[in-house]
């Protein structure tokens, strides 16, 4: 009798360690790699139960340490993987995005790599409604084989874009290896400004850039506070939102903070001295300055 006991506590247990939870993935973004590089992540989520007419899943299950198996489940298909903790990537992502709440896990059979956001698998096989009810947890399926990525949410952030108008613009030019000075402050016909949609909080927007009704920039930017750290050395109230998916571009934010623009957009044009730099200087070679 106490051999049986024994034996059932010990299946009990071994069930609860190996017990498969299963999540939904009702919201999607995809990119791919173009020209050797990945695309900037869209800014509008998919519903995948419209596109598709069905809604995909993700099934985990906690083997040991920090090995999981997922399956995914899509479209009628079943996809199943086994997955490994990964600290060194998970140290990596983080500094290069500046996020901490990023967790990395590598396939175990190839390159490619599952991430979270805001949760974690340990989280997840433990307490699946987590994914639901935690502030933007979201996974990253990078397929770097195939050269695509997806990235899942199980619900949008509602809030629409708001639009911050601007009356005046400056570029300044690079020649022959040089900074030319900024020019005079141009007067921009009505209907300009600057639309922002926060993606993740407080951390990660869209921003888009209309001149006299028609979008000329259209970026998600990530707040960066080791560049904002750098360049506050020279210009005090200056805060750094790096260029997804671009190299060493940047907008900045001078004499004014994120908070405040967002809060209270009327507020936005009372500031003194308060100006968006856009340094995408890659492919015009220009900056600008809008107010």
């Amino acid at each position: 009798m106490k051999k049986l006991i024994i034996s059932c506590i010990i299946l009990m247990c071994a069930t609860m360690v190996k017990a498969q939870v299963r999540i939904e993935l009702p919201y999607s973004r995809s990119i791919e790699i173009k020209n050797g590089k990945w695309e900037s992540w869209p800014s509008n989520w998919d519903s995948e139960k419209q596109l598709y007419g069905s809604i995909p899943s993700l099934a985990v299950q906690h083997l040991s340490g920090g090995s999981y198996e997922v399956k995914l489940y899509d479209g009628g298909d079943m996809y199943t993987d086994k997955v490994i903790y990964d600290s060194v990537e998970t140290e990596k992502i983080r500094k290069q995005f500046t996020n901490n709440h990023l967790t990395a896990y590598k396939y175990a059979d190839s390159k490619n790599y599952l991430w979270t956001d805001n949760i974690t698998l340990k989280q997840i096989a433990k307490s699946p409604s987590l994914w639901v009810s935690t502030a933007k947890a979201q996974i990253y399926l990078w397929e770097h084989e195939l050269g695509n990525a997806i990235l899942y949410t199980a619900k949008t952030i509602a809030s629409a874009p708001k639009n911050y108008k601007t009356s005046f613009k400056a570029t300044k030019k690079y020649i022959k290896g040089t900074w030319a000075a900024w020019s005079a402050w141009q007067t921009m016909p009505s209907n300009t400004y600057f639309q922002l949609n926060m993606l993740r909080e407080n951390s990660e927007y869209n921003f888009k850039y209309y001149e006299g009704g028609s979008l000329v920039k259209n970026y998600n930017i990530t707040y960066d506070s080791a560049r904002t750290k750098s360049v506050r050395e020279e210009t005090k109230n200056a805060t750094a939102y790096k260029i997804n998916g671009s190299s060493n571009e940047y907008i900045y934010l001078l004499n004014t903070a994120m908070s405040t623009i967002m809060n209270n957009p009327d507020k936005w044009s009372q500031e003194k001295d308060a100006v968006i730099l856009i340094a995408d200087i890659n492919k015009s070679g220009i900056q600008t300055k809008i107010k």
